[in-house]
């Protein structure tokens, strides 16, 4: 089903997929998503470079 999903979601840890168009930002210092309802999503340590790098994608082709 993941694979199905448009380019805007991505894995964030293993329990968890995330739809970027949904995020405020990301708490660097913390390895965290905040997303615009104030939800907290913790990001695993070896997908954080990853997700980093889908977030700046994002939000440049805005």
């Amino acid at each position: 089903m993941e694979a199905t999903l448009s380019d805007s979601f991505i894995r964030v840890n293993n329990n968890v997929l995330i739809n970027f168009s949904k995020v405020d930002y990301l708490d660097v210092k913390n390895h965290k998503i905040i997303m615009l309802n104030g939800t907290i999503i913790s990001v695993s340590v070896r997908r954080w470079k990853k997700v980093k790098e889908h977030y700046i994608q994002m939000r440049t082709s805005i």
